[in-house]
């Protein structure tokens, strides 16, 4: 124990100074860990605040919220596509026109006939048959195709092509 006692009287100022040295390194640690602490907060509350004002948090609460709107208009909106795609249905969607001369006395084809059906080849079959005297319009109805009164070989050739798209 004399020794060490010896030892440290005779190496104090060493000994002190190499303290003082290690503290003051200590010290600049300190203080550079404080200037990068300093500007991480700093970027940190900016990130934070956002821009505005809105805190991050915020901004992320209301996203979420737009998010949940946004389905639920989305699911609206798939519900009236689907009502408006059933209604479509049932709309002219197939068109079938046949032109010809009715009679063979006259030189231009002022006839037709035309076909107007929806989506499972129902509608309607309207022919004008022009003459020199007179015009007569009239119309038949179609289901699934088909008439329930006879066609003429015009009027079943517009009702074709409606079926068929053409």
């Amino acid at each position: 124990m004399e020794n060490i006692n010896k030892f440290i009287i005779d190496n104090a100022f060493i000994i002190i100074m190499g303290l003082a040295v290690i503290s003051i390194a200590a010290i600049v640690l300190i203080v550079m860990q404080m200037m990068k602490y300093k500007k991480l907060k700093e970027r940190l509350d900016a990130f934070t605040q956002g821009m505005d004002g809105i805190s991050v948090e915020k901004l992320l609460a209301t996203f979420g919220k737009d998010i949940k709107d946004i389905h639920r208009d989305m699911i609206l909106n798939e519900d009236r596509f689907n009502r408006l795609e059933t209604n479509l249905s049932f709309c002219v969607q197939k068109l079938g026109y046949v032109k010809y001369n009715a009679f063979q006395d006259s030189a231009s084809e002022l006839s037709f006939s035309i076909c107007l059906l929806d989506k499972f080849n129902n509608g309607v079959l309207l022919s004008v048959i022009h003459g020199r005297e007179q015009s007569v319009s009239y119309g038949k109805m179609i289901k699934n195709g088909e008439s329930q009164a006879p066609l003429s070989e015009e009027e079943q050739s517009a009702v074709e092509k409606a079926i068929r798209g053409v």
